[in-house]
């Protein structure tokens, strides 16, 4: 890889956008949709060192793991410039690191601490070992990266109006078929889908059960993780999003819905499917917090289970102070991912930040509680 001032040339043929930044910055494209609203489109699985000149703090290889968590290699003289921060926790850590990196500023935590948060947050769960799916630190980080996910698809269906005609059952006309465009479209994704075995994993739920057809691929060997349960609250999720969500969150273009000729119902409700799917992976994944707390805490849960308390579950499993570190964290993310990063702070929103803390505030969180509730409810049942 060759430097030139501004601009990054690579010895392939992608092309990369001028580097803004203060701190080299390693970028792999293997989360290329994620990292391309903010370093530009990459191609193959190549990776691309950004370098300019820093202003107060030396010039240390940045390697960004996770969508805007990087993790700053310093040298024994260097790390004597970054200054230790007082942090509540390690992923608020890497979470200051990251912004502070996009905005110039300085350092704030070490490297050591950044780089065993990352390596954690990098790793997606295990479902092939039933004891570290449920181990709740890996849970907690998977939820973390879900936030991402879900952040960057709602950032992309936000670039359309909200297109109300396609939610409308039989407002756009397809044979053979009397609920909505968007319905149509997913149950057809998620009957491809399951052909490719997305529905045999153990934290993926449809939609539309009655869509589901057999694998062409054989079935992975996953081991036993969760007990037999029929929790499955994806028609709450839907709802929630297009009645809620949605309205508080697509731009006003001053003007009504134009039709099917003129407006991009196609592109909106493939925007929309990516954020359903990501949404009820994120909720249904209360799940395994479920079981996760049931085996650390047995005799506790099975009495309440046994009593019918399900009041008594969700106080026993509601810690309000993580929920206020969720929706901080999240916010300081649509705030960050919401900005182009060469106009600074003061440069317009993608997304409506509230409207997305909202949205997990309002039926994210409660919900993900109620499947937990739910689920453990179900749990001294007979399988």
């Amino acid at each position: 890889m060759h430097e030139t001032r501004g601009r990054v040339r690579c010895d392939d043929d992608a092309q990369v956008s001028p580097a803004t930044y203060t701190a080299g910055k390693t970028v792999s494209s293997h989360t290329s949709a994620v990292q391309g609203l903010i370093f530009g489109a990459f191609k193959g699985p190549h990776v691309r060192t950004y370098s300019t000149t820093p202003r107060s703090v030396p010039s240390p290889q940045v390697t960004l793991l996770s969508p805007l968590v990087a993790t700053p290699t310093f040298s024994r003289n260097e790390k004597e410039h970054c200054r230790p921060a007082s942090v509540e926790s390690e992923e608020r850590c890497a979470i200051d690191i990251a912004k502070e990196n996009l905005f110039n500023d300085k350092y704030r935590a070490t490297a050591q601490d950044c780089t065993r948060t990352i390596a954690q947050m990098d790793s997606a769960i295990d479902l092939s070992d039933a004891s570290k799916a449920l181990d709740l630190a890996n849970i907690r980080f998977q939820l973390i990266r879900l936030e991402d996910t879900i952040t960057f698809h709602l950032i992309e269906r936000v670039q359309f109006p909200l297109n109300g005609t396609i939610y409308k059952p039989g407002a756009i006309e397809i044979p053979g078929w009397d609920r909505s465009f968007l319905d149509w479209t997913l149950f057809q994704q998620e009957k491809l889908q399951s052909k490719i075995r997305r529905f045999e994993s153990p934290d993926e739920y449809p939609y539309f059960p009655d869509a589901l057809e057999k694998p062409i691929l054989k079935p992975l060997d996953y081991p036993k993780i969760l007990h037999k349960n029929d929790v499955n609250i994806n028609d709450q999720i839907k709802k929630s999003y297009i009645d809620t969500f949605l309205p508080g969150a697509c731009p006003n273009f001053g003007r009504d819905d134009r039709g099917e000729r003129e407006e991009n119902y196609g592109s909106t409700a493939v925007c929309d499917i990516a954020c359903l799917q990501a949404l009820s992976r994120r909720i249904h994944f209360g799940k395994f917090v479920a079981e996760s707390k049931f085996s650390t805490e047995t005799e506790l849960f099975t009495k309440l289970i046994q009593d019918g308390d399900r009041e008594g579950i969700a106080n026993a499993i509601t810690k309000p102070a993580v929920e206020k570190q969720v929706l901080a964290r999240l916010r300081l993310k649509a705030e960050t991912y919401g900005k182009d990063p060469s106009t600074g702070v003061d440069g317009p929103a993608k997304i409506n930040v509230d409207a997305v803390v909202r949205m997990y505030e309002d039926f994210v969180i409660p919900l993900t509680k109620e499947v937990e509730v739910d689920y453990l409810m179900q749990r001294l049942q007979a399988e």
